[in-house]
């Protein structure tokens, strides 16, 4: 698969696997309603399970047995969409739970109802957030030619007061706020820096940055 689109109410997600832009393989990255590179194995689990469906049970449509309305399908709760490769689609519609491991279901196309052997309505998650990568950045170390500090709790006038360090061949050298040979300590300041992860997303609303 190399698109996902799911619709909920009247949120819409897109995910899409694409080169990411400092190169490597694909990976999947959600481009509405916001850009930004996504956890793999969550799109994955999303097209995986809603493009295997299985079922035992299944009514036909006039049948009386049951209806789309009576199946929580008119409208649905959900929908996912599915591209691979080659551009064939098929989008699925998710109903009400039958049990808790059951939900009616039924690809747009087929006005087949079926009962769908998994709990499709613990297929998405509540914020687009929670698909959000946990790793902030990908860089070498090594490649590192140059890196500023700053702090602004160091100063007693709220000022920051900044740290600069260039690469001179093999070791660091400090520009600022001195010209000094400088420690290990860059590299390994680096290296942590490189291995920060999120533990997690909290929120992506500016007017809530102060919590």
């Amino acid at each position: 698969m190399v698109k996902v689109v799911t619709k909920r109410g009247s949120d819409e997600w897109v995910f899409e696997k694409k080169p990411p832009v400092e190169g490597g393989p694909a990976a999947w990255f959600m481009t509405k309603p916001v850009e930004a590179k996504v956890l793999s194995q969550e799109v994955d689990r999303i097209a995986r399970e809603a493009g295997k469906i299985q079922y035992e049970v299944s009514y036909k449509s006039g049948e009386g047995a049951i209806s789309a309305q009576d199946a929580g399908l008119s409208p649905p709760a959900a929908t996912v969409a599915l591209t691979d490769d080659s551009g064939k689609s098929a989008t699925i519609e998710i109903g009400k739970p039958v049990s808790e491991n059951e939900t009616y279901a039924r690809k747009i196309g087929d006005e087949t109802i079926v009962v769908a052997k998994s709990n499709l309505r613990k297929l998405l998650k509540s914020k687009p957030l929670e698909y959000r990568d946990l790793q902030l950045w990908n860089f070498v170390v090594e490649n590192v030619t140059r890196t500023e500090i700053c702090e602004t709790t160091a100063s007693p006038d709220g000022q920051p007061v900044c740290y600069s360090f260039v690469r001179d061949g093999a070791r660091w050298m400090m520009e600022q706020p001195v010209s000094a040979k400088a420690t290990g300590k860059v590299d390994e300041m680096l290296k942590a820096v490189s291995r920060l992860r999120v533990s997690q997303w909290q929120d992506d609303d500016a007017a809530k940055l102060k919590v």
